[in-house]
């Protein structure tokens, strides 16, 4: 039975193992992961409304895939879906989880263009993922004709799981959103727009 044993155990490995190479293609989905949450939106602020455009020139391009013993050979990962609406409510579910709508009487508009989308894949019998997403954000108060705050960020994520599994190319960007989202509510101009205090930068 033993000398069964190195056999079994590379079959397994085999057959637990994604596709190493090729195209891939995977759904937009956003579900929020364990990470830590974001800073809480100030108490001075009111409700803030997302709204969200895709500025890329390829709304279908996510990024490349490569073995890691070959990575001068990739080829493309693709997504299906809405990219602005997969973004829109990532920030508002983490938006939420930050305290808004906020109880204040100023209620400001977070206008986002979705600036870019970039994902690794190095496989070998699993893979490890990068990802990063590029956001320009624009902060409007009702009561103030210039915006509050500009600014642009780029949130990161890492993963690792099975090779060409959608489900990680989903964590990956969730968490690289996620990020990004805690970046911005870091912010002390933020804060301070959110609040009507508009001194863009």
């Amino acid at each position: 039975m033993k000398s069964w044993l190195p056999v079994a155990v590379l079959l397994c490995a085999v057959a637990c193992a994604g596709p190493l190479t090729g195209p891939t293609t995977f759904q937009l989905a956003y579900y929020p992961s364990a990470g830590a949450a974001p800073p809480a939106v100030p108490a001075c602020s009111g409700p803030i409304a997302v709204t969200v455009t895709d500025a890329r020139k390829g709304p279908t391009e996510a990024g490349r895939r490569f073995e890691e013993n070959k990575p001068t050979i990739d080829y493309p990962i693709q997504m299906t879906g809405d990219p602005a609406a997969f973004v829109k409510a990532a920030l508002e579910a983490n938006l939420k989880r930050a305290g808004n709508p906020g109880p204040g009487p100023v209620t400001s508009t977070l206008a986002v263009a979705l600036l870019s989308i970039r994902l690794e894949e190095k496989t070998y019998h699993n893979a490890e993922f990068s990802g990063a997403i590029g956001l320009d954000v624009t902060i409007s108060s009702a009561n103030s004709a210039s915006p509050c705050w500009k600014g642009q960020l780029t949130g990161t994520g890492t993963n690792y799981g099975k090779a060409g599994n959608p489900e990680n190319y989903q964590q990956t960007l969730n968490r690289a959103l996620e990020r990004a989202t805690l970046e911005l509510l870091a912010q002390g101009g933020v804060q301070d727009a959110l609040c009507g205090k508009c001194t863009s930068r």
